[in-house]
């Protein structure tokens, strides 16, 4: 399953009534191929919050937004992705290609992520999709996980309100 963030609820539906073996991967146009898939011996928790581990030959880095340096594990960032499946420009457009990429040949991906200490790969949504509340940033896919719980929610979205004081 790939193509679009899913919640925790429905891959545990899909799970239990269609396909007990569902894999969730990572990919983007620009990558040609997966970047991330979990796998069946994962343990639970990992294929049901994550989209798993670089697939052989690809790194996956978590990128300060700001600055461009790799950070440490569990932080949030920018995913960068380096491997033989990522493409080497835009056709006839140099200035996105050279924005595309960091100097170390990591494809900026425009996505927000996370990386545990397993290696486990976490999406958290994109940088525009940042509510600053308060001194906090509250990413909004995270709140609708959780509003998508109980059963008796079907749908849920978040968005962000500007405020004199909480911003």
């Amino acid at each position: 399953m790939a193509g679009a963030p899913v919640s925790d609820d429905f891959v545990r539906n899909v799970t239990e009534h269609l396909c007990p073996e569902l894999l969730v991967a990572y990919s983007l146009t620009e990558t040609s191929s997966t970047v991330c898939i979990t796998r069946a011996d994962d343990p639970p928790a990992k294929r049901l919050f994550t989209v798993g581990q670089p697939i052989d030959g690809t790194q996956v880095n978590i990128l300060d937004p700001e600055g461009g340096e790799e950070l440490p594990v569990e932080s949030v960032g920018e995913i960068g992705v380096r491997g033989p499946g990522v493409m080497h420009g835009y056709y006839r457009q140099p200035k996105e290609t050279a924005n595309s990429f960091d100097a170390d040949g990591f494809f900026l991906t425009g996505d927000l992520g996370i990386i545990d200490e397993d290696g486990f790969v976490y999406l958290v949504g994109r940088p525009k999709e940042v509510i600053i509340f308060s001194g906090y940033n509250v990413y909004p896919r995270e709140v609708e996980d959780r509003l998508h719980s109980p059963p008796a929610v079907r749908e849920a979205v978040v968005a962000g309100v500007p405020d004199d004081i909480l911003g």
